[in-house]
């Protein structure tokens, strides 16, 4: 009964490690970047052009299940998906579809309130815990 109790953990132990890398190799494969920011302050609503650079393509609920956060002096939150662009939400501009390795793709931040002047910080988190940040001036 020792022998099964040594085999049953090292079973679960190679489970555990074959479930750490293939999500580590998720991870790796997935990249994005940010094209352009354009900020149009009569909605307040902040345009970010984004490019699939990583080796595999996203998926809609990949896409669905990223959080955006923003951070500025004038204001800083999370923005959650809603296709209904109500304020404090954001939302991909035409269908939400599969965005292939190359494809750029547009999304709107819906804003609560306008941005000031100075630096702002825009991180990304996609479901599979990818982060990616950029800093943009207005």
């Amino acid at each position: 009964s020792m022998a099964m109790a040594v085999i049953s953990n090292l079973n679960q132990l190679q489970e555990l490690q074959t479930s750490v890398v293939r999500d580590l190799r998720d991870r790796a494969m997935t990249n994005l970047a940010v094209v352009a920011v354009l900020y149009e302050p009569s909605g307040p609503e902040l345009r970010v052009y984004l490019k699939n650079v990583g080796t595999r393509a996203l998926t809609p609920s990949d896409i669905q299940g990223m959080t955006v956060m923003l951070v500025s002096s004038s204001w800083s939150g999370a923005l959650r998906y809603s296709a209904d662009g109500s304020p404090g939400t954001w939302s991909v501009s035409g269908s939400l579809k599969t965005v292939l390795r190359g494809d750029t793709f547009l999304i709107r931040l819906h804003l609560p309130t306008s941005l000031g002047r100075g630096e702002h910080v825009l991180r990304l988190v996609l479901p599979n815990g990818s982060v990616f940040e950029d800093v943009f001036s207005l």
